[in-house]
């Protein structure tokens, strides 16, 4: 079963960059509350005072700022064209997909995930909603869930 695309021109989503950021600001301090929250816990449960230390508090900041990376590294563009899928930050290609090795696409309410196939390996690429605004995201989704189909080789 190979994927391919029905639309004849390419597609650009675009994210907003100060959306973009407010979002993943609000996420480094979810992150940071979690954490915080956990060790707080853990030291009352273990009767042990709370205590920041120097090399523990970079290294849970190190953490965050690569959790949030990790978060938007996808870019902050997608085009999808007749035979691939390109994530692009700015005008620099972040990561392709070829149509023709796409397995399968699913769609969940904050996440696309892009499921390939590379060198004889399944690869997954997330594609999280950060940035896009309502509109933006449902009318990527839509489009996605429309115009990406599976088709059936004989």
């Amino acid at each position: 079963m190979t994927i391919s695309i029905s639309t004849e021109k390419q597609r650009d989503f675009c994210t907003d960059f100060r959306l973009r950021l407010k979002q993943t600001i609000i996420f480094a301090f979810q992150l940071a509350f979690i954490c915080f929250g956990t060790y707080a816990l853990l030291s009352l449960l273990f009767n042990h005072t709370i205590r920041f230390h120097y090399f523990s508090s970079v290294i849970f900041v190190l953490w965050i700022a690569w959790m949030c990376y990790r978060y938007t590294s996808w870019g902050n563009r997608l085009q999808i064209g007749k035979k691939e899928i390109v994530l692009l930050r700015g005008n620099n290609v972040t990561y392709k997909v070829l149509l023709n090795s796409l397995k399968q696409v699913k769609i969940h309410r904050m996440t696309v995930t892009f499921v390939h196939t590379e060198k004889g390996h399944l690869k997954y690429k997330l594609i999280g909603r950060v940035g896009f605004s309502e509109a933006g995201w449902q009318e990527f989704t839509q489009y996605v869930k429309n115009q990406v189909k599976p088709q059936i080789r004989a």
